[in-house]
C-alpha cells in the first residue's frame, strides 16, 4: 500500500436507472504516468469528478495517501491539482496575473514559483501577454501550469489535448513527461489518442461501460495481447498449407512470401520445426509487438467481465 498514492474502492455512480460507473477499483501508483482510457460515455469523466469529489458517488470510496477524500476534502485537495476540459482563465489578464491570482486562491505562491512554472511550459516570453491572445496550445499549457502552482503530489488532466493541432499534441507530450521528471509529480490523464497514450503511460486503466475491465504496467498488458509473430517463407503456397492446418496458429495475412501468423507463445519453435520437416525454407521467425491502438480495439471487442 505504501507506494499507492490514489485509490478508489467499488465506486459507483448512478443518473436515475443509469449506471454511469459501475463498482471501479482503481490504483494509481507514486510516480505514475496513468493513462484512463476508455470510448465516449464509458465514465471516465465522471469518475475522475469523483476522485476530486465534484460529484457524489452512489457507493464506494476515493482514498488519497489512505485519506479518505470526502470526509477530507480540504487536507487532500491541497495536494491534487486537476485540469479538466476547457481552463478556467481571466482572458483580459496575462498569463503571470492569471497564475499569480490562482496562485492567492491556492493560499500564497511565491513569484519564483510563477516564474518556474512558466519557463517549464515555454511561456516565459508571452507572460505580459493577454491570455485572449494566445493559442490553444498556450492555454492548454497554461491551464497545467496553474493546476500544477501549489507543487501537488497528483495532477489530473481530462483530455488536456483536446483542440490541439499534431505539433501541439507532440509539444504537450514532452511538458508533461518534463513536469512528471522535473517536478516528481504522478498523473492521470484522460484521453482518447492511444498512441500519445503509449508513447506517455507507464500504466494504463481501461474503463468500459462504467467497470474497470483491465489495468497495469502498460508493457506487460501489451506482451500479454495476442501473441504473433512475422514469417519470410518458401514457397508460399506450400507454407500456407501447412500453417492452415495447424491448430495452434493463424494467418492473418501474407505479402509475397512475408506472413504474420498469431500463434500460440510456445508453439512457435514446433511451427518452424513443422514448416521445415515439410521443405519450407524460413528465412525469418521474429515476434510482432502490439500497439496500444490494436490492445484497446481486442479489449473492446471482449464482452465485460471476460478480461
Amino acid at each position: 500500500m505504501d507506494n499507492i498514492l490514489l485509490r478508489t474502492d467499488g465506486l459507483t455512480k448512478h443518473f436515475g436507472r443509469f449506471t454511469a460507473v459501475d463498482g471501479v477499483n482503481l490504483e494509481v501508483r507514486r510516480g505514475d504516468i496513468f493513462g484512463f482510457l476508455g470510448l465516449n460515455g464509458a465514465g471516465k469523466t465522471t469518475t475522475i469528478r469523483m476522485i476530486l469529489n465534484l460529484i457524489r458517488p452512489t457507493a464506494g470510496n476515493v482514498f488519497f495517501e489512505e485519506i479518505d477524500v470526502r470526509r477530507n476534502h480540504k487536507k487532500v485537495m491541497s495536494q491534487v491539482g486537476a485540469l479538466v476540459e476547457i481552463p478556467a482563465l481571466y482572458p483580459n489578464l496575462s498569463a503571470r496575473d492569471n497564475l499569480w491570482i490562482f496562485g492567492q486562491l491556492a493560499g500564497g505562491v511565491k513569484r519564483e514559483r510563477i516564474d518556474n512554472l512558466l519557463e517549464i511550459f515555454g511561456l516565459s516570453h508571452r507572460a505580459k501577454d493577454k491570455v485572449r491572445a494566445y493559442s490553444q496550445g498556450m492555454r492548454q499549457r497554461l491551464g497545467i501550469a496553474q493546476a500544477l502552482l501549489h507543487s501537488p503530489k497528483l495532477v489530473i488532466l481530462d483530455e488536456p489535448t483536446n483542440g490541439l493541432d499534431p505539433q501541439g499534441i507532440l509539444e504537450m507530450r514532452e511538458y508533461i513527461q518534463k513536469i512528471n521528471r522535473l517536478e516528481g509529480v504522478t498523473l492521470i490523464i484522460s484521453s482518447h489518442l492511444l498512441y500519445e497514450m503509449q508513447m506517455l503511460c507507464n500504466r494504463i486503466g481501461i474503463i468500459k461501460q462504467g467497470r474497470m475491465i483491465c489495468q497495469g504496467n502498460l508493457g506487460e498488458l501489451l506482451k500479454g495481447g495476442r501473441n504473433r509473430v512475422r514469417l519470410s517463407a518458401a514457397p508460399k503456397e506450400k507454407a500456407v498449407e501447412i500453417l492452415s492446418k495447424l491448430p495452434y496458429c493463424k494467418v492473418n495475412g501474407a505479402n509475397e512470401n512475408v506472413f504474420e501468423v498469431e500463434i500460440v507463445p510456445e508453439k512457435t519453435g514446433e511451427m518452424n520445426m513443422e514448416l521445415t520437416r515439410n521443405g519450407v525454407m524460413v528465412n525469418e521467425l521474429s515476434p510482432v509487438k502490439m500497439g496500444l491502438e490494436e490492445y484497446f480495439e481486442s479489449i473492446m471487442k471482449t464482452p465485460c467481465g471476460s478480461c
